[in-house]
């Protein structure tokens, strides 16, 4: 499991996972998996819960003094809060999960993505939200994202939407037709300065349980 004390996100705690780097160095993350031996780069850290070596990271240079981020596990990346873990890396234009992300006892994605500017495209196809109850600002600030398909998503349990979507103003399309918003009770702020929408699907929304709208689709 990823120790998940060593990604909390203040104004003074900015590094990565624990080490020497600061997220706006990070041009690209990268999960890679084994099934066997977890091959390794050059300055490695254990960033397991355990210290067992089961999740390990590292970093390579990119160009004009960025790196690349490397989390390797063996099988996949056990997670049990999600908040705040990719937050800040103002610099990376791509977070690659491969699928390798295990998120099903995940009830915190809470600013997840946030702050993520150089971001173009995620892909989240297969990541298990069946537990989560706060999505609140999951994608905040991912000014140049201009495709995100969330399909996929089992809102069922969510209570919190808030500011999901703010300022993610490259979209142009969102079909949430698939959400289970009838637990959900904050949606203020959600699609709010989502300037590029073209087209927005929320046909499923069940709101009898929210009590915050305020600045909905403002902007």
């Amino acid at each position: 499991m990823i120790d998940s004390g060593l990604y909390d996100y203040t104004e003074h705690i900015k590094d990565v996972f624990g080490s020497q780097y600061k997220r706006e160095s990070i041009k690209t993350i990268t999960f890679v998996g084994s099934d066997g031996d977890l091959e390794v780069g050059e300055g490695a850290w254990d960033i397991s819960e355990r210290r067992d070596g089961g999740v390990m990271a590292w970093v390579t240079p990119a160009e004009d003094g960025l790196y690349r981020l490397f989390i390797g596990c063996k099988g996949k990346c056990i997670v049990d809060n999600c908040e705040h873990i990719f937050d800040g890396y103002t610099q990376a234009e791509e977070i690659a999960l491969n699928g390798l992300l295990n998120t099903e006892s995940v009830k915190n994605m809470g600013w997840m993505f946030a702050h993520c500017p150089a971001l173009t495209r995620l892909d989240l196809s297969g990541m298990n939200t069946s537990a989560v109850e706060t999505m609140h600002c999951m994608f905040y600030d991912c000014t140049s994202l201009k495709s995100l398909d969330v399909s996929g998503f089992d809102t069922e349990k969510v209570r919190k939407m808030y500011g999901m979507f703010h300022t993610c103003e490259s979209l142009t399309s969102l079909d949430l037709g698939g959400f289970d918003t009838s637990k959900t009770e904050e949606m203020d702020g959600m699609f709010d300065g989502c300037g590029s929408l073209q087209y927005l699907n929320v046909s499923s929304f069940d709101t009898v349980q929210v009590n915050d709208m305020c600045g909905m689709f403002s902007g």
